[in-house]
């Protein structure tokens, strides 16, 4: 009796002992994950009402010590996962075929989130996703616009979005005008796979597959992105914050304006201004008196120009921007007119009578950046940077302005300092240009009529030409498409315009040496150096030593020695014969012992016979075997070692 009261109290006793651990073991790990995934309709990143939610989908969440914890989602949509201890967590769910993740993180695919719980922490992630509306032009089946199904209009795809919705668009040509009166993300260059039922874009996008030719008028529709198309007749932007416009190729008498918008991103486009007249794509202006300082008449200015800003911000950068016209009214590349922003990296070409760059009327307390642009121009009055009343940019560094014309200015002020003040001299341009832009530096400029310069040789795309400079690399490439016919009437690879400006006619063919360099007229153009000049950088080096060596034609690098021979690479290209300067001379210790000795000789000769891998464990294609400096690896450089580890000099 008395055993068995002493077996249960002691029972008892663990039972209460087990109850309090397991009361203070888990009292601490109460951290808990918890959400829904739901069908996000509007592409917003929230779970708004009404928007549906997905049962059994799998939910999966890995702690920093590696436990896993699968979930699945309730009826509801809903998941949670609690009794977890202070840590980091990381989260994802299963996306299906063909949709995209708005939340937490965007794209396709499985795409993990990160997260650090605290003690007693709740924390809740919600998956969101959504499905994308397709176009194809081209699609012939039933049930247009079915989840299966693409539609065959954009605009059909556009009437049946819901706001801030993703429309992917197949290559094609898609007839009129669009309009845009809710955000969107529209992209162009999708191809389906018409028996898989699958979509997939080309990296890198080449928008000439997807062809617009209305253009596409923008009007409040925040937030819209505008991506990989060629817009024939031009785009508009009013009232619509937050647009991305990027990687497309848009003509038009007027390509780009933007009104009244903020946060605007205009970039790695190609816009070309044309002289073909639209009533969608021209647009005329009253320039009025905006500034209280600036006490000009009303005048009407018809300009042209590739890119307007008007009363609003906008950054426009790495674009290049081609407009041209004949006639007396200015035309610009860019205008900014009671706006604020940044003008970038950007390739400038306008030809005009009268042509500008970039043309200025800054708003009141701008913060206005102009940087690393080169702008070239072409006409009788020019003008690199036009600032034309209120208030001069904060920032003017690093830009290039070429110009060809019977008079060229650089930089024009009219803000009210007493009158206007013309920068025609390049060395005011790179020392200091007006004592009000507190941020001026490294700015560059050529005028091609009145000194040597640097030469150009003008683009040859499949719709316009546009400025490439030489010696004046972008910061960002831009795709060089290949010569067409319109460009080259003579179909030797070089664009007349190159050969009209160097040779004085189109008699050349490419295969002959203008400049007794070394290089073909067709090799100078492909390296951009002047093909009537045999040292285009005045560096002392024929360019065809420099092409041919991989130096750069474009600066003076004479004096380096980048293989570190103890010679200049101008004493290396005036030898005669001429030496490699690019090319090191190897010391002969082959398997890099320290030492030079018969086995490093063995590893030159199976190098030079071809007899792979060589016993020094080292790929031929690896082994340093040009020894005695002739840039090729012979029967001579074993030889060579050999004197050399008998402390002899190379025969």
């Amino acid at each position: 009796m008395k055993f068995s009261f002493v077996v249960k109290m002691h029972l008892f006793f663990l039972s209460v002992m087990a109850l309090a651990s397991l009361f203070f073991v888990t009292e601490g790990f109460a951290a808990t994950i918890e959400g829904a995934k739901f069908n996000d309709l509007n592409n917003n990143g929230v779970m708004d009402a009404g928007e549906p939610v997905f049962a059994n989908h799998n939910i999966f969440i890995r702690d920093d010590s590696g436990s896993f914890f699968p979930l699945v989602t309730d009826v509801n949509g809903r998941y949670s996962s609690a009794g977890h201890d202070a840590a980091t967590f990381t989260v994802w769910s299963g996306i299906p075929d063909g949709w995209l993740q708005t939340t937490p993180g965007e794209g396709e695919g499985m795409i993990t989130y990160t997260i650090t719980l605290a003690q007693n922490e709740t924390i809740t992630i919600n998956f969101g996703i959504t499905l994308p509306i397709y176009v194809d032009g081209s699609f012939s089946g039933v049930g247009t616009g079915e989840p299966a199904s693409p539609y065959k209009t954009i605009t059909e795809a556009i009437n049946n979005s819901g706001p801030n919705g993703i429309i992917r668009v197949g290559m094609g040509i898609y007839e009129g005008l669009l309009t845009i009166v809710k955000g969107l993300t529209l992209e162009g260059g999708w191809k389906r796979d018409k028996t898989a039922g699958t979509w997939h874009r080309d990296n890198p996008l080449d928008p000439r597959l997807t062809i617009i030719t209305g253009g596409i008028s923008i009007g409040n529709a925040p937030d819209t992105l505008i991506e990989g198309f060629v817009l024939q007749n031009g785009l508009i932007i009013k009232n619509s914050d937050g647009l991305e416009i990027a990687n497309n190729i848009i003509m038009g008498t007027h390509p780009v304006h933007v009104e009244n918008s903020n946060d605007v991103r205009i970039d790695r486009n190609e816009i070309f201004g044309t002289e073909k007249s639209s009533s969608f794509s021209v647009i005329k202006r009253t320039d009025k008196v905006r500034h209280k300082k600036d006490a000009r008449d009303e005048t009407k200015i018809e300009g042209r120009y590739g890119v307007s800003i008007v009363s609003s911000v906008a950054r426009v950068s790495s674009n290049i921007i081609n407009v041209e016209k004949r006639s007396s009214d200015p035309c610009c590349g860019i205008l900014y007119d009671d706006s604020n922003g940044e003008v970038a990296s950007n390739v400038i070409h306008t030809v005009n009578t009268v042509a500008c760059g970039v043309d200025l009327r800054l708003d009141t307390g701008s913060n206005f950046s102009i940087d690393s642009n080169n702008v070239l121009l072409e006409g009788e009055s020019l003008i690199g940077i036009w600032e034309r009343g209120g208030n001069p940019p904060a920032v003017f560094r690093g830009n290039n302005i070429h110009g060809e014309g019977e008079t060229l200015v650089f930089y024009r002020d009219e803000n009210d300092q007493g009158g206007i003040i013309d920068t025609t001299d390049c060395a005011d341009l790179r020392d200091k240009l007006l004592p009000d832009i507190p941020v001026q530096e490294s700015n560059g400029c050529i005028d091609f009529m009145s000194e040597k310069g640097i030469p150009y040789s003008p683009c040859t795309g499949d719709f316009m030409p546009c400025a490439e400079y030489v010696g004046q690399p972008l910061r960002k490439p831009f795709l060089q498409r290949p010569v067409s016919r319109s460009t080259d009437t003579d179909g030797d690879g070089m664009p007349d315009r190159f050969e009209q400006v160097y040779f004085g006619d189109l008699s050349r063919n490419g295969s002959g040496d203008y400049d007794k360099d070394g290089l073909t007229d067709f090799d100078e153009f492909t390296a951009k150096t002047n093909p009537a000049d045999e040292d285009t950088d005045d560096d002392g080096m024929p360019d065809g030593c420099e092409v041919d060596y991989e130096l750069n034609p474009h600066l003076d690098d004479a004096s380096e020695d980048p293989d570190g021979d103890g010679k200049s690479n101008i004493e290396e290209c005036s030898s005669d014969p001429p030496t490699c300067p690019t090319c090191p001379v190897c010391p002969g210790d082959i398997n890099g012992d320290g030492e030079i000795t018969p086995q490093d000789a063995q590893c030159a000769f199976e190098k030079w016979a071809n007899i792979c891998p060589t016993s020094c464990g080292i790929p031929c294609d690896e082994v340093c075997a040009d020894v005695n400096g002739d840039e090729k690896c012979t029967v001579r450089d074993t030889l060579c070692i050999f004197h050399k580890y008998f402390e002899k000099p190379c025969p």
